[in-house]
């Protein structure tokens, strides 16, 4: 009877090694859900910053190229404004003191030599002011780009 009534009664519920386990497991499990989290809002946060920088290189590329565009443009003005001043120096060469001459003997009137000399003047200085302002606009067009370059 009293074998039977071993038997029959339960025993004491204790925490065994199984549930020890799985305790650890599950705070395991927690940390490693938790761990996941932070790396995925982590991942997300910097694809976000890739992005934006992307979008800011593409912009300073545009604009690099845009400058180089105005560069080579400057250069093309320059090279020919240069041109063009040497070929009215070259004139002006050949032509030398006496153009002024023919000039004065070729007018019907004070006015009129007046006139034509101040339109040779006037011819050749443009030359050198178009030349100069293309020469600002090199320098400006360069400093640009570098600038540019640096950004």
């Amino acid at each position: 009877m009293l074998l039977l009534a071993a038997l029959l009664v339960p025993a004491p519920v204790r925490a065994g090694p199984d549930d020890d386990d799985l305790q650890r497991a599950r705070e395991s499990r927690d940390r490693a859900v938790a761990a996941a989290r932070d790396l995925a809002a982590e991942a997300t946060a910097i694809t976000e910053r890739y992005r934006r920088i992307e979008s800011t290189t593409g912009l300073a590329t545009a604009r690099l190229i845009d400058a180089l565009r105005e560069e080579l443009k400057a250069d093309a003005k320059l090279a020919e404004a240069r041109t063009m001043v040497g070929r009215r120096a070259n004139a002006a060469y050949r032509a030398g003191p006496g153009a002024f001459v023919t000039v004065f003997l070729e007018s019907t009137s004070p006015a009129d030599f007046l006139a034509t000399r101040e339109l040779i003047e006037r011819t050749f200085l443009s030359s050198v002011e178009t030349a100069a302002g293309v020469l600002d606009d090199a320098g400006d067009a360069r400093i640009r780009r570098r600038n540019l370059e640096r950004q």
